[in-house]
């Protein structure tokens, strides 16, 4: 480690992408693994190796033909990666120990979106679906209290610097969709980050399953 400027360490985006991705991963992976997880260069990816372990931070070792790296998990800036690494989950965490507070709980609640497929920028926004029963509409004092339960949310534009952006919807639009909202029902049924609740695909089926009992009935 360079110790009169240890933070070069971090000073690389792709450096710290490998850290991040090794964090995760205990037995010894090679440059061209490493590679095919973060999505980037083979060649580019070996030298932030390098540098890495020239820090100390990343250890290698010569498995038969090729090299195994793993990270050091005694390293002083090991704690400093870790906590980059769950930054994801505390906001994942947070989010959902938030709406476990409510009085009136969602019958679904995710994210969904670039956060949820992991391909979001600093400018992405954090999408959350919230799926409410429809007859709390016909209350407007609880209705009033959802609302205001689900403004807490935004909060997260705080602890983020991103916006968040609620999709609330009642759970008798889930048994008749038009095209493009069954469209997108299933894009976000694909890739959502359940928070709390029935998952979106089975309280979609329970609601078409129930409309057609009514239709037929």
């Amino acid at each position: 480690m360079h110790l009169a400027a240890p933070q070069r360490i971090f000073a690389r985006d792709l450096d710290l992408l490998v850290l991040l991705e090794l964090v995760r991963i205990d037995a010894p992976t090679s440059g061209r693994q490493i590679a095919e997880r973060v999505e980037r260069s083979e060649a580019g990816v070996r030298e932030a190796l390098d540098r890495l372990v020239r820090q100390g931070v990343v250890r290698r070792m010569k498995i038969g033909t090729a090299y195994g790296h793993t990270l050091n998990r005694g390293h002083v800036a090991t704690p400093i990666v870790e906590a980059i690494a769950a930054i994801r989950r505390e906001v994942i965490q947070w989010t959902h120990d938030v709406i476990e507070q409510w009085e009136i709980q969602p019958l679904h609640a995710s994210f969904f979106g670039s956060f949820a497929r992991r391909d979001g920028g600093e400018d992405s926004d954090l999408d959350i679906l919230l799926v409410h029963a429809f007859e709390l509409e016909d209350d407007e004092a609880s209705f009033e209290r959802w609302e205001q339960q689900t403004a807490e949310l935004h909060d997260l534009e705080d602890r983020t610097g991103n916006a968040v952006q609620i999709l609330d919807v009642a759970d008798a639009a889930l048994g008749a969709p038009d095209a493009e909202a069954a469209a997108t029902l299933a894009s976000i049924a694909t890739d959502e980050i359940s928070l709390t609740g029935t998952r979106l695909a089975t309280l979609t089926r329970r609601r078409v399953a129930a409309g057609t009992t009514r239709r037929t009935g």
